[in-house]
């Protein structure tokens, strides 16, 4: 071999072993910070995520129990039930229509058919009836993890127009 090859070989222009084994251990913490970083804001995405359903399942169920009794409801027919956590009328289209909170469910019921609004996580159902005047408020329970808010409610009031 030459003399120029011999000198390029043995040049200590290289990193040692020390110095190669300290970069590794940097490039590893690096690595494992950014995975950190990405698993904690996935997980808080996770969970305002689950929050976002809950309240947009919550919001579905006022609407639809909130419009069905103002549509359908006549008046001398409404009555409140189970100590005012389900409510029961007769509507324009001559069906039995309730809803209920069973368990950890809110129900609706109307001819002989029955749906889940709320499935699983419904904490609270209450009916105030007032003559024509109906005061709805329901509630979902806080998802697990999220510690931005207490349990989500809504509150409204729903006036009886069919006599």
């Amino acid at each position: 071999m030459s003399s120029k090859k011999l000198a390029i070989l043995t040049s200590e222009n290289g990193f040692t072993l020390i110095e190669s084994i300290i970069a590794v251990i940097l490039v590893t913490f690096m690595m494992s910070g950014l995975f950190l970083a990405w698993y904690v804001v996935e997980r808080r995405d996770r969970n305002l995520e689950q929050y976002w359903q809950y309240k947009e399942t919550l919001e579905l169920a006022y609407q639809i129990t909130h419009q069905t009794m103002r549509a359908k409801a006549k008046s001398p027919t409404v009555a409140v039930l189970f100590g005012g956590q389900g409510i029961s009328f007769t509507g324009t289209d001559n069906n039995l229509w309730n809803f209920v909170k069973d368990g950890n469910n809110y129900i609706v019921t109307h001819g002989g058919k029955e749906e889940i609004l709320i499935p699983n996580i419904c904490n609270n159902a209450l009916f105030a009836l007032d003559g024509t005047k109906v005061d709805i408020t329901l509630g979902v329970t806080t998802p697990a993890n999220w510690t931005g808010a207490d349990d989500l409610n809504i509150n409204g009031t729903v006036y009886i127009r069919n006599p």
